[in-house]
């Protein structure tokens, strides 16, 4: 039995049989296969990113319905201090959250929920062994770039210009000095530095292959939507 498929350019005019077919489909479901990124079918690995985007998606609804927040504030969250003093503190609240998603989804790796304490300890003095002198010093070098832009922000405008003073009842001075004239964004861009960091220095293949990349890639993606938010919203 053959099928003829007759047509025109780079296509094929002779007939095709069945059992050419079938081995064509078995070719392309093996490149598929092989092609899977497995993180992406697990159901943690996307409870770990929807924990991920609360602090932006916090962030976006303050942003974006300040004045709404502030009354809000003032009449119901008077006990965490100033609208923007409130938002710090829920800030570091859902950031805690977002820290607790991340080591739930790492321990529900395979490998470290089917070993012992002690195969654990050894995994991670083998990881330590096996960095490379660039990839300790780049990534100790990311870190600390990361975390000067965000310190110099801290220090430039305080916590109330970090967390929306400006559109929270708070007069706050336009700063040109460091880290504002340097990079657009320090405060995020120095978050998303330092994890690029500590992803150059903890990515083993056994833990991209777990999504480690994916987590990073996805935590850089939320902090370019916010600085897009903050910079036209």
């Amino acid at each position: 039995l053959s099928f003829p498929l007759s047509s025109f350019g780079n296509y094929r005019t002779t007939p095709y049989t069945v059992q050419e077919i079938i081995t064509d489909l078995q070719e392309k479901l093996q490149i598929n296969s092989l092609t899977r990124v497995p993180y992406l079918e697990d159901r943690i690995f996307w409870i770990c990113v929807a924990a991920l985007s609360t602090p932006h998606v916090f962030y976006f609804l303050v942003w974006t319905n300040a004045k709404t927040f502030e009354r809000f504030s003032r009449k119901y969250l008077t006990f965490l201090g100033e609208p923007f003093e409130a938002f710090a503190r829920l800030a570091h609240l859902i950031k805690a959250w977002q820290t607790l998603a991340i080591v739930v989804w790492y321990c529900t790796y395979p490998w470290f929920v089917s070993t012992s304490v002690l195969e654990k300890i050894d995994a991670f003095s083998g990881l330590v062994q096996s960095m490379s002198l660039f990839q300790v010093i780049l990534g100790i070098e990311l870190v600390l770039l990361g975390q000067l832009f965000n310190g110099g922000v801290y220090s430039a405008i305080g916590e109330d210009g970090v967390y929306y003073g400006c559109r929270l009842g708070r007069s706050i001075p336009w700063v040109y000095d460091f880290p504002f004239n340097t990079v657009p964004h320090p405060q995020y861009l120095g978050a998303t530095i330092s994890i690029w960091g500590g992803y150059v220095l903890f990515a083993t293949e056994q833990q991209v292959e777990n999504g480690l990349f994916g987590i990073t890639l996805v935590m850089t993606g939320f902090y370019m939507f916010s600085s897009y938010v903050e910079e036209h919203l």
